[in-house]
């Protein structure tokens, strides 16, 4: 038993994960880690948003989750590819990070387009967040955050 353990987990290790099936659907820990990371990376490449989101969100968490290092200009970048896909919450996001300069320059006229998309939507953080910015924009910020906003809705 202890064998075939042993040769388990040094199959999981060397092999590639797309080479491995299991047909009674165990994995271990390590092995779950690699292939889900790998296999949400490639489901956020195809366009999913919703992994697009949580891939940025590993991203984003300081640390290692799931094997994927903390890396705020690689989670900006997710966030804006999810964004850009109709995910509120990554639009909600993003915004955020274009307001405190986090992986991203800081931009006021962005952040705001990024977080009225999403409290248009009904976040009700956005909400919050975006009409507070709204009332620190000058009229020249606020008609550019407008352009930039009718640019991303189509």
């Amino acid at each position: 038993m202890i064998r075939i353990a042993l040769t388990l987990s040094l199959l999981l290790v060397s092999a590639p994960a797309s080479a491995i099936t299991f047909s009674t659907g165990i994995r271990t820990a390590s092995y779950f880690y690699l292939t889900e990371g790998a296999s949400l990376r490639h489901q956020a490449e195809l366009g999913d948003p919703e992994a697009q989101y949580i891939l940025a969100w590993r991203y984003y968490q300081p640390g290692v989750k799931h094997g994927i290092p903390h890396n705020l200009k690689k989670a900006a970048q997710w966030y804006d590819r999810a964004a850009r896909n109709d995910h509120t919450r990554a639009q909600y996001n993003l915004g955020v990070l274009y307001l405190k300069g986090l992986g991203v320059n800081p931009s006021p006229v962005s952040a705001y387009a990024w977080l009225d998309l999403a409290a248009r939507k009904g976040h009700p953080s956005a909400t919050s967040a975006a009409g507070q910015l709204r009332a620190s924009l000058n009229s020249e910020q606020l008609a550019a955050a407008r352009a930039l906003e009718a640019e991303l809705v189509h």
